[in-house]
């Protein structure tokens, strides 16, 4: 039979790894957002100087810089 303590222990082990996976799962999905602004903002930025406008303008523009 388990004692009252040694449930209360699982209960907080099992608690704190959910809110670890929580954490980790919110923070990888920032990053990855954060991430894919980034890409985006390049790719904008190629097709605006492949259309011609100057890099520095382009860069400026998306604020790839």
């Amino acid at each position: 039979m388990r004692s009252f303590l040694e449930e209360a222990e699982n209960r907080g082990i099992e608690r704190g790894f959910e809110r670890g996976r929580s954490e980790g799962f919110n923070a990888g999905r920032s990053e990855g957002f954060n991430a894919g602004r980034s890409e985006e903002r390049k790719v904008i930025m190629n097709r605006l100087i492949a259309g011609g406008m100057a890099p520095q303008e382009a860069a400026r523009y998306t604020g790839v810089i």
